[in-house]
C-alpha cells in the first residue's frame, strides 16, 4: 500500500516539479550563500535565500512546462527534441528579456552559463520523461 502510494506521488508531474525546485533551491541557494558569506553571514544568507528562491521558482515552472509540453508533443515526431528545444528557447527568451530590460551590458555572456546548465537539465529531464512513458 505504501509503495503504491509512493509510486503514485513520483508519477505526479507536480511532485516531480516540486522536488526539482527544492533541489534547485538547495544547490543555487548554497552557492549564493557560499560566494557571498565573506561579506558577512547575513549578506550570505540573504543572497542564498534570494538565489535559492529564484532557482526554485524557475526550476519548478520550467519543469511543469516540460511536463505539459511533452504530454502534448507525444503525438508528433520527435517529442523529446521538440520539448527540449521549445523549453530551452523559452528559458533563453525569459533570461534574455529580463537582462535586456534591466540594461545589462553583456546580456549573452551573463545568461550563457545558466542557459547551458538549464538546457542540459531540460534534455536529461525530457529523456527521463520519455523513458517513464514507455
Amino acid at each position: 500500500m505504501a509503495m503504491r502510494r509512493a509510486s503514485g506521488l513520483v508519477g505526479s508531474p507536480r511532485v516531480r516539479a516540486f522536488a526539482a525546485g527544492v533541489l534547485g533551491f538547495l544547490a543555487y541557494g548554497t552557492w549564493g550563500w557560499w560566494v557571498n558569506a565573506e561579506f558577512g553571514q547575513m549578506v550570505g544568507v540573504r543572497a542564498g535565500l534570494v538565489q535559492g528562491s529564484y532557482s526554485f521558482l524557475l526550476t519548478f515552472t520550467s519543469t511543469l512546462l516540460m511536463e505539459w509540453l511533452f504530454e502534448r508533443m507525444r503525438g508528433y515526431p520527435w517529442p523529446v527534441v521538440s520539448t527540449t528545444a521549445l523549453t530551452s528557447l523559452m528559458l533563453f527568451l525569459v533570461a534574455y528579456g529580463v537582462q535586456f530590460a534591466v540594461g545589462t551590458p553583456e546580456v549573452l555572456l551573463t545568461i550563457l552559463p545558466g542557459f547551458l546548465i538549464g538546457s542540459c537539465y531540460t534534455a536529461v529531464y525530457v529523456v527521463a520523461l520519455a523513458k517513464l512513458s514507455l
